[in-house]
């Protein structure tokens, strides 16, 4: 697992079949992969328990081969900190309902169509809120105040899965466009930010047959934001906090895909620095370290090596990427390097990485994290927003890379280097990776469009 580019690989079983894409004038129409090489990746976190219900057979069920389908499997060792009890406000008793689509307090479910009127436009606002844990706040505009919602995984996009959204107390109308650190120290701490915003249609709200104030239950609306846009289905679990947000109708991208755990890197080819053409080719410093694949999926963020083993665990300053990528969906190949806890300079430990690797528990490698910390160094990525872009070339795919800006105190992108620069690293005896311009990239196969120098 320790190495370079070409990494030190285990086994062979599940080898990925190169991601395809066709050009077209000057944009690029992604085809979608027949399949995707997926590691076995167990459900650690009770958020993903909550989702998964459904795809995982109970005793005696037939089993379903997740990796043939790229079953999406996330895996995130944080604990959610979302317990806070609040209490939820209701209009005072008597007043009078504001808008089409009310909850009557023990009576059946009301939609829009049924009220006769015509619906003025309710406003909604989703704020990336990051705090002790990063999620998405999503409020409603209903009779006064904000119905609100905290999205760890944020909105969903898919129809085939549902995503937990915990009920928080409503909200005044000022948070429509409220941003700021903290803002009252009320609703938890950290800086919330204005995500999407927009107008939604109610279609229906149904209240609860227990609560005498005729909370509501479940709701159906439509969002007509910047980035959001779809109809959803909001609906409390057991009539408990912990609701589900769903999608009902078909994603606006048709093409796109959820994204696929355990990918493999490509393999660098040992040789020489090439002498023709040295304008066709980039270069970059070969890090001495773990080589890993990195899968962020909206804030839930994975760590495999280059067997597409599980290592997550053992890197936690690594997982807090997923704050830095927000409600993205990536996959960024690179290497984990150890660096000098006080200046940040990257070091040559390979002792040190293979101390951090034997750690098996949370408290232990956040403390290692603190004396011996390690930074991932970006140098491609794979897939953004539902689709691949390894066929795409390698100078694209880093700028796409560039885009993110990836600057944090776990995780950098690797800088590329000059002609004389590689040459100067050559003679101070730091290895070189010369990358090839027009380049794809091969998952789990060796490539001499990539030559490690070392």
């Amino acid at each position: 697992m320790l190495g370079g580019h070409g990494g030190e690989r285990e086994g062979h079983a599940n080898l990925a079949r190169p991601l395809r894409s066709v050009v077209e004038h000057d944009h690029v129409r992604i085809v979608q992969p027949p399949q995707l090489s997926v590691g076995n990746v167990g459900i650690t976190d009770p958020l993903d328990q909550l989702t998964a219900r459904r795809r995982h057979p109970r005793r005696g069920e037939p089993t379903v081969d997740h990796r043939a389908q790229i079953e999406v499997v996330h895996v995130d060792h944080r604990t959610p900190p979302l317990t806070r009890r609040l209490t939820r406000r209701r209009p005072a008793p008597g007043k009078p309902s504001q808008g089409a689509g009310k909850a009557v307090a023990g009576g059946p479910a009301l939609s829009v169509g049924q009220t006769g009127g015509v619906e003025e436009a309710r406003r909604f606002v989703i704020q990336q809120h990051d705090a002790t844990r990063l999620h998405w706040d999503l409020r409603l505009e209903h009779e006064g105040v904000l119905l609100s919602w905290a999205l760890p995984r944020g909105v969903p996009w898919n129809p085939k899965e549902n995503r937990l959204a915990v009920q928080t107390e409503d909200h005044s109308l000022d948070f429509l466009d409220r941003e700021g650190d903290d803002f009252d120290g009320r609703f938890g701490a950290g800086r919330s930010t204005q995500w999407d915003t927009g107008t939604y249609e109610l279609h229906k709200i149904e209240p609860s047959k227990d609560d005498p104030t005729g909370a509501p239950v479940k709701l159906v609306v439509t969002l007509h934001g910047r980035r959001v846009s779809g109809k959803y289905s909001l609906f409390s679990m057991r009539g408990s906090r912990d609701w589900l947000i769903h999608r009902m109708d078909p994603p606006d991208d048709e093409h796109r895909k959820p994204v696929p755990i355990g990918v493999r890197p490509m393999i660098a080819t040992p040789g020489e620095m090439p002498v023709d053409s040295p304008s066709d080719w980039s270069y970059e410093t070969r890090w001495n370290g773990i080589r890993a694949i990195v899968t962020d999926d909206t804030g839930r963020v994975l760590i495999t090596g280059a067997d597409a083993a599980d290592i997550s665990i053992h890197f936690p300053e690594i997982r807090r990427i997923g704050r830095a990528l927000g409600h993205r969906e990536v996959i960024l190949d690179g290497m984990i390097v150890p660096v000098d806890p006080t200046t940040g300079t990257v070091l040559h430990d390979r002792a040190g990485l293979t101390r951090r690797l034997n750690i098996t528990s949370d408290s232990g490698a956040r403390n290692a994290a603190k004396t011996a910390p390690v930074v991932f160094m970006a140098f491609d990525i794979l897939w953004i927003e539902g689709r691949p872009i390894t066929d795409l070339p390698w100078e694209l795919r880093r700028r796409q890379l560039d885009d993110l800006r990836l600057d944090g105190p776990g995780w950098r992108t690797s800088p590329s280097l000059s002609v004389d620069e590689a040459y100067g690293a050559i003679d101070a005896e730091t290895g070189i990776v010369a990358k090839r311009r027009d380049s794809v990239y091969t998952i789990d196969r060796p490539t001499p469009d990539w030559i490690d120098t070392a």
